[in-house]
């Protein structure tokens, strides 16, 4: 068995996947690539271009639904741990040094270093203590959401089979949300789960910048803001307090490797 699962989802993101998946190359790890439906038949270049990764095709579909597709990856998946690896995400050397770490009993995440709602609620975690000024900042002068090539809150590493008892990602965070399942998947493994929570500083791994209409390209909610709103919805109707001081205030920084 191998000690970790990558596990990409690829919907319209080839460009991005040329990039990335060569850097999760490593004798003690395995790579998924769930190709959803994806225009650019990722999971031919794969094959012909990096055999040593698994393809999973599932087809048939116009919109991309993250937690369905990560939950297809997951099922696939053959590790003890499954890190979850946005097309995205860049690699570094440095992150291979975390699988000795590697527990059951805790999950990993990066610390990301700004908040992705407009919604202000960095600014309500600064005034009650909760978060560090010098690690979130909140908005812009306009109050919109400002790109920050550091944040991360896709990336996981999780226990696969915890997260197969937990039911694995919440499909209820459908095509009409940009995000959510990632968030929740957190909290389910923190609070019904009960494992501790890990977090990883600058080094381990890195984001390609790209426009939020790569996020919104295969969704059915064309404005990128409304539809994380409303995954930042269901969030606050399932897990409510849990939610805010939890999850985005990433309280248990005193855990970070």
């Amino acid at each position: 068995m191998k000690k970790l699962s990558f596990v990409t989802t690829c919907m319209g993101r080839l460009e991005h996947l040329k990039q990335t998946l060569p850097t999760q190359k490593h004798p003690d790890c395995e790579s998924i690539v769930v190709d959803w439906s994806c225009p650019d038949k990722c999971g031919d270049w794969v094959e012909e271009h990096h055999p040593w990764a698994k393809v999973i095709r599932v087809e048939g579909h116009s919109e991309y639904h993250r937690a369905k597709a990560r939950n297809v990856g997951l099922q696939a998946a053959s590790g003890e741990h499954i890190c979850n690896a946005d097309a995205d995400m860049i690699v570094h050397q440095k992150f291979f040094s975390i699988l000795k770490q590697l527990s059951l009993e805790s999950y990993i995440v990066r610390m990301p270093l700004r908040i992705f709602f407009e919604r202000d609620y960095s600014k309500h975690y600064f005034e009650r203590g909760l978060i560090d000024e010098k690690i979130y900042t909140w908005t812009n002068d306009n109050g919109s959401m400002q790109k920050e090539k550091a944040s991360a809150f896709g990336f996981i590493i999780f226990p696969r089979e915890t997260a197969l008892t937990l039911g694995g990602y919440d499909e209820r965070f459908d095509t009409s949300c940009s995000g959510g399942e990632d968030v929740d998947i957190r909290l389910s493994l923190l609070l019904n789960a009960e494992l501790k929570k890990q977090l990883i500083g600058n080094g381990y791994t890195d984001s390609i910048m790209h426009s939020n209409d790569k996020r919104t390209e295969f969704i059915n909610d064309e404005n990128f803001q409304s539809s994380r709103d409303r995954a930042t919805d269901r969030l606050e109707e399932k897990w409510g307090e849990a939610f805010l001081y939890n999850d985005l205030a990433y309280i248990a920084r005193k855990n970070t490797i």
